[in-house]
């Protein structure tokens, strides 16, 4: 059966409904769950969205004014993997090693490019013909580098209050230019993967969002680039004049954090914040940005968590060092008093040529009337490291090119591998830590709900029916959720109730968490009944957020057309191309209109140029390939 032009792009327009309700609130590392029996505890009231109050965004100094009173150890940690979390592209001179400057990452029908120069970097996306020609490029100047470029090195594109992921990371552990995670060739996010304040909550110091909960960044934004004194010791304002003069001198003690005096719970979540990877669902209200040191976890997320997940084959997630430290007998042993800073320094690491005695003098503080057990002349080989031996490095099975330290402490590292032979959907998820304590039983609920749903959907698993209940059940203690509101119009289309999906899909996009989403999933549904007015409506909607989405332009092309305003609808869809030239539904739509309005010789065109690109792969001598040049056209 032959798909006329429009209906094939409709199709194609609505093909991603059920993919925007997963949710930008919502971690990507999500491991299989299973709903369990929740015990209702008695710590907390019933929470309320609405009378939720925000952390204050004053009282932040900097680290500069940190460094007045505290030079040196601001001094000893500038150099700090975390000290250089992210900085711009214009500022990243460093020496670059061989193959940096420029790549090609072939894929199966484009390619990516790189192209740096001191101060300036460029990625782009080629398409070619099956002669080597090339058919098309879109240009992407970076503008950030995420990550201190001990394991990996992302970059950041900036259009608008909007910053976007590029799909090439820099690796310098292989010295590669390669996919970055989760990415695969030709992905069709291509450079349109948004940056969420989640992301940017943990690799930068502070963030300037035009809104709480919107994604959405200021010019400028960053009030402090790299993660700073205050991500660990909270707003320095009121310590400054503590110190300074009379104004806070009634206080009892300093207001400064200092972690060593929190609870032990307390402690742990000012580095759990970032340092744990788990499925981490936003608390009904709150931001990734809320978490101030003092809090319990548990103030800012459900978190939920299923082990050490240490496949059979020995590999790990990346990321997956706080499951695994507690997984350890030295943890159990402490009765839970071991934490992070047991073993690091949160303000300086080891150098290459002091890292074994460094960690060796921590396993002492515990170990020191142990004997090893082993031949020295053995231990000398690995300069009597006991972490070389005890937590050696595993590779990575969900993040290329990286291994990270195993940090289960096993007596042997062959004595297990964790989670082997254990079937994941057996484990199932359990609430971190304190957190069955620390959560009511409606939050508890939520978090259950919407963590299990989102890994389900991500995995193409049936949503059983009494997940659907759990989550209907928690929108009742949480009306105006953006995010339960948005998962159950998605469940409602999978079971083909397209009034209620269009219902709670409105009641999501009139607030502002996952306000987008809603957004994107009515103008699909609106696409999909060919209801030229709405569509119109929720494209110019989703336009005046993000000016560069292609789909938005393609579906306001389908509805100027049914509204006969044939001029702007070819306008639109020449728009939708240019950003996304690689899409052969555009131009088969654009085709199939030239050929309704008469227009042959511009049909003829656009049919020759899909004939192209169907074609479209990588050239066997990419190197010399026609447009293949860094300073090519």
């Amino acid at each position: 059966m032959t798909i006329l032009p429009h209906r094939r792009l409709i199709l194609v327009l609505a093909a991603c409904v059920v993919l925007a309700a997963v949710g930008v609130a919502l971690w990507f590392n999500l491991p299989v769950a299973e709903v369990v029996a929740i015990d209702p505890p008695d710590q907390r009231d019933q929470p309320s969205v609405d009378s939720f109050e925000p952390p204050s965004e004053l009282g932040f100094v900097g680290s500069s004014a940190c460094a007045e009173c505290h030079a040196e150890i601001v001094g000893v940690y500038a150099q700090h993997p975390m000290a250089k979390s992210v900085r711009s592209v214009a500022s990243d001179s460093e020496e670059w090693p061989e193959g940096f400057r420029s790549a090609l990452v072939p894929g199966e029908h484009k390619v990516l490019t790189v192209q740096a120069t001191p101060g300036a970097m460029t990625h782009e996306e080629r398409i070619y013909d099956e002669e080597g020609e090339l058919i098309a490029k879109c240009t992407y100047p970076m503008a950030y580098v995420v990550g201190a470029g001990e394991r990996g090195r992302a970059y950041l594109r900036q259009q608008d209050n909007i910053l976007f992921m590029s799909p090439v990371n820099w690796y310098p552990q292989e010295s590669a230019w390669d996919l970055a995670p989760q990415y695969k060739k030709d992905d069709v996010r291509r450079f349109n993967r948004r940056v969420t304040a989640d992301c940017l909550g943990c690799h930068t110091g502070r963030v300037a969002v035009t809104e709480r909960g919107t994604n959405l960044y200021e010019p400028q934004v960053f009030h402090e680039m790299e993660i700073g004194c205050e991500r660990c010791h909270g707003p320095g304002a009121d310590h400054v004049a503590y110190q300074s003069g009379d104004e806070l001198k009634s206080l009892a003690t300093d207001p400064i954090v200092n972690p060593t005096k929190l609870t032990i719970s307390q402690r742990e979540a000012v580095c759990y914040q970032c340092h744990l990877s788990a499925i981490r669902v936003l608390q009904a209200g709150r931001s990734q940005l809320d978490f101030r040191p003092g809090m319990e976890l548990s103030d800012v997320w459900c978190v939920l968590d299923e082990g050490t997940d240490i496949q059979a084959d020995g590999r790990t997630k990346s990321v997956n060092h706080v499951q695994q430290m507690r997984d350890s007998r030295c943890f159990m042993g402490s009765n839970g008093e071991m934490g992070c800073i047991s073993c690091h320094d949160p303000h300086s690491v080891p150098t290459v040529e002091n890292r074994a005695e460094f960690f060796r003098s921590r396993c002492l503080n515990c170990h020191a009337n142990e004997d090893c057990g082993e031949e020295m002349p053995k231990r000398m080989i690995v300069e009597d490291s006991c972490v070389d031996c005890h937590m050696p490095s595993l590779a990575s099975h969900n993040m290329a090119h990286v291994a990270q330290t195993d940090h289960r402490v096993l007596k042997r590292p062959t004595d297990s591998l964790g989670d082997e032979g254990k079937d994941p959907a057996a484990r199932g998820l359990v609430l971190f830590g304190e957190m069955r304590n620390q959560l009511s039983e409606a939050e508890q609920k939520r978090g259950l709900g919407l963590g299990s749903y989102v890994y389900l959907t991500r995995k193409g698993i049936p949503v059983p029916p009494q997940l659907t209940a759990l989550l209907k059940d928690s929108l009742a203690d949480y009306p105006n959720d953006g995010i339960l509101l948005n998962a159950l119009g998605t469940l409602s289309l999978k079971q083909n109730d397209v009034a209620s999906a269009l219902t709670f899909f409105e009641r999501a996009s009139h607030g502002l968490v996952e306000r987008e989403v809603a957004l994107d999933n009515l103008l699909r549904l609106s696409v999909l009944s060919q209801d030229s007015d709405a569509t119109l409506e929720y494209a110019e909607q989703v336009l005046v957020i993000d000016s560069g989405d292609a789909n938005a332009h393609a579906s306001r092309a389908l509805a100027l057309r049914g509204l006969n305003r044939s001029v702007e609808a070819i306008a639109a869809m020449r728009k939708a191309i240019e950003l996304n030239p690689g899409q052969l539904e555009y131009h088969d739509w654009l085709a199939g209109y030239f050929e309704a309005l008469g227009q042959d010789e511009n049909a003829r065109a656009e049919r020759t140029l899909i004939q192209r690109l169907q074609s479209a792969r990588p050239p066997e001598d990419i190197e010399n390939a026609t447009g293949s040049n860094a300073g090519d056209g």
